[in-house]
């Protein structure tokens, strides 16, 4: 019966009821108690914070500014021309002669610090007679004063300043020293004389803590450099050491808040440079028995009332279940006669008969969503569907980014990659096959700050680790604001899979990283004269370390895939135009050219490449023997250097020393077409090159670059040859750069 009853949602209820009842009793009694220690440590702080500002303005404005004041007259008589102050007279005469006066300047010197409390000692040095005096004795020279060493570094120390210096004749073996150049504002390095104060540090600790009134309380103070100055001396291990990292914090957090730093017992309060004059810090440790006492009584009376408040709240939670659960019972009941799928297993109760009930139509319609689903992402990521289409059951997440990145495989890993994609990437993320060896996963991105790219391409990665790893390549589009915006990530992500021609075909490439690459269609000045003229003359060595040269810049420079492929797509034609004129298409046949240099990437087109300008360049090598074959190739390559000058048959003539005549019948006879027509047909062919890669320039001057004086006639032969104007083929040109892009 007990047990059937712990089984019973009943007592579920009253026991869910009970654990909302302790954790609303826990926050409250937390925040309650949390509030306690904060007004405890806030009425801690503002006491230390008082005791330290007393400290300071004692120390500061009282204690050293009486010192300070007790002999600023004297001083300032230094600066008086008409005073007859003794030191006034000695910081201007030697001592020889004036022994009186001082004996009485030491005589009210010695009256000064028997009257003044603290005052440790009075030194004046000066520096025209090299003598001194104190409170007790006059040295003839300060050598025999046993402060010497510091009399010696008075023209450095830090004039109108306190400081605490180590002093063997003292008591304690440590004073606060107040240096006065003479005269009064003079600098110590231009100063007459010095006078400087010494205090006792004991008389001032003594002072402090009359001003606390706290026994057990430690006051430290520290100059602008961190220095020690007072306090320390009956700390326990440790003590000085949390002080200073406490001052420490206090520099770096200025944010005025009242948390304290505890040692042991003892909380430490610290007073930092800036309410200083001096830009001395002050610290204080006290203990907090006190307080924890008062403390200590408040929580006990929280924990009271947060008792009494769950002995209520456990007998509101037994009449509260009762009245949900009778109520809950009947329906329950009433959908389970409504229920038609496959039974529950024996002995459960009703409530997992519903559960298993729900289970099951749970996973039916989870699997009719994970269809729609799947085909509306395809839909998306492709550009069949808008999300306007997706009805009343959104197909992914609408508060996000998203970003697209294109997949492809060899045949027959397809499965094998999504098991890598699914185990290994991390990423929020749905993935889409395309087809037997392309698909898409779509990144779901909700952090703005993230590298979203840099995470991505780390779990690409990080998927070659995968046992039984195949390989594949990736490109990722960019990340795109809307769901009607995915498709455009996605052809982004298609063009950068294009660049594993280049890169690889195992490649992860971003979309950003060949941005730039698609800019430019054509790489001007490519030289492909140069390559026919290498081939034609039978040069294998020079053709084949100009394709190498060719493929080293194709890798360096910012291309686009569509510019590569038309430098690769000019190259074959290149060699199949030799190939025709020197009749050798039976050994080297030029149909399905073009279809074999679009190999799986860019090293392998560009090796196929070279491997037949460097078996053309051999062949013709070894089977050429005229003489004036040569000549004629000599004489195309000199006019393909010197296109846009005058060019004649006589000029020529003259750089192969023969005839016009007897050239011109070579050349007709070798070529097959006469001279005029070779050198209007090349002008041509680079004219409309030039048109295409070269925007800035007019038609005029792309003309006059290839050997054309009149624009007039230039446009005509132009139109005869491609069939349209300059400026209409230009902007064909251009209308396929974008299509491209």
């Amino acid at each position: 019966m007990i047990a059937k009853w712990k089984s019973s949602y009943y007592f579920r209820l009253v026991l869910s009821y009970t654990v909302l009842a302790l954790v609303l009793i826990g926050i409250t009694g937390g925040y309650l108690l949390t509030n306690a220690n904060r007004m405890v440590t806030s009425e801690v702080s503002k006491e230390a914070r008082y005791g330290l500002l007393n400290v300071k303005d004692l120390v500061e404005n009282n204690f050293l500014r009486f010192y300070e004041d007790a002999f600023f007259n004297k001083v300032l008589m230094t600066f008086n021309k008409d005073s007859n102050e003794e030191i006034k007279y000695l910081l201007e005469h030697k001592a020889e002669g004036n022994v009186s006066r001082i004996v009485r300047f030491i005589t009210d010197l010695g009256l000064i610090k028997e009257m003044t409390a603290g005052l440790d000692g009075i030194t004046v040095y000066m520096r025209e007679g090299e003598y001194a005096m104190d409170h007790n004795r006059y040295y003839t020279s300060p050598d025999n004063s046993k402060d010497a060493a510091f009399i010696h570094t008075l023209d450095k120390a830090v004039p109108n300043h306190w400081f605490k210096r180590d002093k063997a004749d003292s008591p304690d073996h440590q004073v606060m020293t107040y240096v006065f150049p003479l005269p009064y504002q003079s600098s110590p390095a231009n100063a007459a004389g010095f006078l400087y104060l010494d205090i006792s540090l004991e008389h001032l600790n003594t002072m402090v803590r009359n001003v606390l009134n706290v026994p057990q309380s430690h006051v430290y103070m520290f100059d602008e450099n961190g220095q020690l100055i007072l306090g320390g001396e009956n700390a326990e291990a440790g003590e000085v050491a949390a002080v200073r990292r406490e001052m420490a914090r206090s520099l770096i957090n200025k944010t005025g808040d009242d948390e304290l730093s505890r040692f042991g017992s003892s909380i430490i309060s610290v007073l930092p440079q800036n309410d200083s004059v001096n830009r001395w810090s002050y610290a204080i440790v006290k203990p907090m028995n006190s307080f924890l006492l008062s403390a200590n009584k408040m929580k006990r009376q929280v924990w009271t009332a947060c008792l009494m408040a769950l002995l209520g709240g456990i007998i509101i939670s037994f009449l509260m279940s009762r009245q949900f659960y009778l109520p809950l019972k009947k329906l329950l009941y009433s959908i389970r006669n409504l229920y038609n799928g496959p039974p529950p297993a024996a002995g459960n109760h009703e409530y997992a008969a519903i559960d298993h009930m729900l289970m099951f139509i749970d996973m039916s319609m989870l699997q009719m969503k994970d269809q729609v689903r799947t085909k509306q992402i395809t839909g998306l990521i492709t550009g069949q569907q808008t999300a306007a289409e997706f009805g009343h059951f959104p197909a992914m997440p609408l508060e996000c980014r998203y970003a697209v990145v294109y997949m492809a495989t060899a045949p027959g890993d397809s499965d094998m990659l999504t098991r890598m994609v699914s185990e290994q990437t991390g990423l929020a993320a749905e993935l889409v096959s395309l087809s037997a060896t392309e698909m898409a996963l779509l990144l779901f991105i909700y952090d703005q700050q993230k590298d979203t790219f840099d995470i991505v391409v780390e779990s690409l990665e990080a998927m070659r680790d995968f046992p039984g790893a195949v390989p594949f390549g990736a490109g990722i589009g960019t990340v795109v604001e809307s769901v009607e915006a995915i498709h455009h990530s996605y052809q982004e992500a298609m063009q950068a899979y294009k660049y594993c021609y280049i890169r690889g075909k195992d490649a992860i490439i971003r979309f950003e990283e060949i941005s730039s690459c698609r800019e430019t269609l054509l790489l001007p000045q490519v030289g492909y004269d140069m390559l026919q003229n290498k081939v034609q003359t039978g040069n294998a060595a020079e053709a084949g370390q100009w394709m190498d040269e060719m493929t080293v810049t194709l890798k360096t420079e910012l291309l686009s895939i569509e510019t590569i492929e038309l430098i690769s797509l000019r190259i074959a034609t290149v060699l199949s135009q030799v190939v025709i004129e020197q009749k050798l298409h039976e050994l080297f046949p030029v149909f399905g050219f073009q279809e074999k240099i679009r190999k799986c990437t860019m090293d392998e087109t560009m090796a196929m490449l070279k491997e037949q300008a460097v078996d053309i360049a051999r062949h013709i090598q070894e089977t050429r023997n005229d003489a004036h074959h040569e000549k004629i190739i000599q004489l195309k390559s000199y006019i393909a250097q010197h296109m846009a000058d005058d060019l004649s048959l006589e000029k020529l003539a003259g750089k192969v020393n023969l005839s016009a005549n007897y050239v011109s019948t070579l050349f007709g006879s070798i070529s097959g077409e006469s001279f005029t027509e070779y050198l209007n047909r090349i002008r041509l062919e680079q004219a409309a090159f030039l048109l295409v890669s070269d925007r800035e320039s007019t038609v005029a001057e792309t003309a006059a670059s290839v050997g054309f004086r009149n624009s007039q006639y230039f446009c005509t032969r132009f139109k005869a040859k491609f069939g349209v104007t300059p400026l209409q083929y230009r902007g064909k040109g251009k209308l396929q750069e974008s299509l491209a892009k």
